[in-house]
């Protein structure tokens, strides 16, 4: 396992975590690389994973979002929820 990868989980994983490597000779029958630079971030939003924007969205989302904030003529007010314990 990875020098970096054996740190991280140090002091979270609840066991011992045993590596999983290939075996050093393993064959495979693809591979594929991926130039990650080209991809763009994207930002998840709670309830579904497929609630998904680019980031280059988010700020359009905000700017909107502010918008109709500003639209609403009534006063928002927050509730706390009870706790469940």
């Amino acid at each position: 396992m990875m020098m970096w990868l054996q740190t991280f989980y140090q002091g979270r994983a609840q066991w011992p975590v045993e590596p999983i490597d290939s075996d050093p000779d393993a064959n495979y029958a693809q591979t594929v690389k991926i130039d990650l630079s080209s991809l763009e971030p994207i930002v998840a939003f709670p309830h579904k994973p497929a609630n998904t924007t680019p980031i280059s969205r988010l700020q359009d989302m905000i700017a909107g979002a502010s918008a109709n904030l500003h639209q609403i003529s009534a006063p928002l007010t927050m509730t706390p929820l009870p706790m469940p314990f």
